[in-house]
């Protein structure tokens, strides 16, 4: 049976695209082929496009707004077959994946991120917190 294509961000949240981090496992557990794309922006201020921080939507929409112009680069990358050991542990799988991204992108993989610890540095740092 063939499976429908599905798109997912396996790092679950946006990050200022200088490093990738950890991937969920979710997606990679079927085993199935993947297709990995790398996606990087560069703005005309330098400050990231990606959703970081506790910014509300119409403030991040308004940054966004505001730059003369955003390049957007998405580099699409061979199609990943997984081998034996990658379909038996989807945490290896997601690994090669990852490696391939950042290989492309030229970033370091940061796998010990942790979101909830950045948000609450973002709150001792004075910043409210948009839920």
């Amino acid at each position: 049976r063939e499976a429908a294509p599905l798109l997912v961000f396996p790092e679950g949240t946006c990050t200022t695209g200088r490093c990738l981090i950890g991937f969920k496992t979710g997606a990679f557990r079927p085993g199935c082929p993947a297709l990995p794309v790398g996606i990087s922006y560069q703005t005309s201020s330098g400050m990231s496009a990606g959703w970081v921080g506790p910014l509300a939507t119409y403030s991040h929409f308004a940054r966004l707004l505001c730059e003369w112009w955003i390049v957007v680069d998405i580099n699409l990358l061979p199609l990943h077959v997984p081998s034996h050991e990658e379909i038996a542990n989807p945490d290896v799988f997601a690994f090669k994946v990852q490696q391939e991204i950042a290989s492309v992108l030229q970033v370091p993989i940061r796998n010990n991120f942790n979101v909830d610890t950045s948000i609450e540095t973002w709150k001792q740092l004075g910043h409210e917190v948009q839920k």
